[in-house]
């Protein structure tokens, strides 16, 4: 019975390890030298044009809708002392 070692989906490389998960760039697993040098910053850089996204897109909505809500001031009321 031979046993198949798992290739880099990114570089081709055989895994000494595990893998790491190769997604945004790739998918499958990936080495660690391309985990560090391709999957993170494609990570990185799909959550800052997420949020980026939902800034330009949210916060407008957000601060309307907190000027049209009525606050009242938090009122603290003691209860009154028990008699003995």
């Amino acid at each position: 019975m031979s046993l198949r070692k798992a290739r880099c989906s990114i570089c081709n490389c055989v895994l000494h390890e595990y893998g790491r998960s190769a997604q945004p760039v790739s998918d499958g697993l990936c080495c660690t030298e391309c985990n560090h040098a391709y999957v993170i910053p494609a990570r990185l850089a799909r959550l800052q044009a997420r949020d980026a996204k939902r800034e330009s897109n949210e916060w407008p909505r957000a601060v309307r809708v907190r000027r049209n809500r009525a606050v009242e001031p938090l009122t603290v009321t003691h209860a009154p002392a028990r008699a003995a």
